[in-house]
């Protein structure tokens, strides 16, 4: 983990299991993004896409 250039943290990790790497991720809410790797950014965007379906 490290501090960018504007003061937000950046957290670096490798992974053994996507699956749980989204649920981890979705508990922080939109306080988080996934910069890389694009398919994991693709996977979220995805999964939200099927809450807004099921939200409508």
């Amino acid at each position: 983990m490290k501090d960018e250039a504007d003061g937000s943290p950046l957290l670096e990790v490798v992974l053994n299991h996507d699956r749980e790497f989204l649920m981890w991720v979705n508990s922080y809410g939109p306080d988080a993004e996934i910069l890389e790797p694009a398919s994991y950014r693709d996977a979220m965007r995805e999964q939200l896409e099927r809450w807004r379906e099921l939200y409508r």
